[in-house]
């Protein structure tokens, strides 16, 4: 089996160019790119962590610190960042529940668990990461190997089911349903379980062996590839916001990273030629950093809102370098410190 899919980064990285160019100019449904985000994350971890086959001896305790070194340094350095940029310029957002409470809940990672009902507070992308931790975690303790396929198809499905039945949008993430569900961990269990869905396809026609690298399943997937790629480019720019085409999107996401995870046809060659996989690398810092990168250019009168070439080019020639560096200097360090860290704290404490 292959052991990195090269393509689903790149596959990534251009979803998290779709959030960018969606706060900078809010008038197409963007926000569906986090419904990609989820899937992805759905297909990934479960090749990484719940294949039973490979990952007997992996605890609850190895897997949250796992997602915790891979998500909070760099959630933690942005939360500052953002701080950094309320208090220089002294022009904080509303918030109705209290500046000091809601940094709390982001500092602990539970701010889009239901606890709060504001507006998003602080550095919004981040909603998405305080929800896809605490799925991953109950997703790991209770249903990773337990649930069989057929399970996890039913459970994504009555989620969007249950989404759709009391909003017409996938606009959600800080909303409840009947004063208990929260609407963004909702949305990313329906996410989560198709990504999980999406593996084990993948597993099972892998074990088939009928799929190989011939000029005839080139051409098929070719064609699979643009066919999947145009259908979700559409589903993100084209159709308006907030409307009931949004529940098209996640099922046209899920063929999408289905039919690349092969990485046969034209469009998985060119990801891997044009290097699109550094951008899947660096995605995870351009997702959390563009927000207070563009609230500081607001701040400093640079223009940052609209599609135009200034635009573009302001937001990105300062967003790209950033993201490098928060890249080598936080992400990788803090992932390596951290792991590091409880590996002796494991190792010293574990039982005689």
């Amino acid at each position: 089996m292959n052991m990195r899919f090269d393509s689903l980064d790149g596959i990534r990285g251009l979803a998290a160019l779709a959030v960018v160019l969606f706060h900078i100019q809010p008038t197409f449904p963007g926000y569906l790119a986090v419904d990609l985000f989820f899937i992805l994350s759905g297909f990934v971890l479960s090749f990484r962590y719940f294949d039973s086959t490979r990952t007997r001896d992996l605890s609850l305790a190895d897997f949250v610190v796992a997602r915790l070194s891979r998500l909070y340094p760099l959630h933690f350095f942005t939360l500052l960042a953002i701080l950094a940029v309320y208090l220089w310029f002294d022009s904080f957002p509303a918030s109705g529940e209290g500046y000091t409470f809601t940094f709390i809940l982001n500092l602990l990672l539970i701010q889009n668990t239901g606890i709060s009902n504001w507006w998003l507070a602080w550095n919004e992308p981040s909603w998405s990461i305080s929800v896809e931790l605490w799925v991953n975690i109950i997703v790991f303790a209770y249903l990773a190997i337990k649930c069989n396929t057929l399970t996890l198809l039913l459970l994504s499905l009555c989620s969007y089911i249950l989404l759709l039945a009391n909003n017409q949008h996938l606009d959600l993430h800080i909303h409840m349903m009947f004063n208990f569900i929260n609407t963004g961990l909702l949305r990313c269990f329906a996410g989560f379980f198709l990504g999980m869905v999406l593996f084990r396809m993948y597993q099972r026609i892998r074990v088939f062996d009928v799929i190989k690298p011939t000029w005839q399943w080139f051409v098929t997937f070719s064609i699979l590839e643009v066919a999947a790629f145009a259908a979700s480019a559409y589903l993100l720019f084209i159709p308006g916001k907030q409307t009931i085409m949004d529940y098209n999107a996640p099922f046209a996401f899920a063929a999408l990273v289905l039919i690349f995870s092969f990485q046969l046809g034209i469009l998985s060659k060119v990801i891997n030629l044009t290097r699109l996989t550094v951008l899947g690398t660096l995605s995870f810092s351009i997702y959390l950093n563009h927000f207070w990168v563009l609230a500081m250019m607001k701040h400093l009168h640079i223009p940052h809102y609209g599609f135009n070439s200034e635009v573009v080019i302001n937001v990105f020639s300062i967003l790209l370098p950033i993201s490098i560096a928060t890249y080598y200097l936080i992400e990788k360090p803090g992932q390596a410190y951290s792991r590091k860290l409880y590996a002796h704290v494991k190792h010293h404490f574990k039982p005689i």
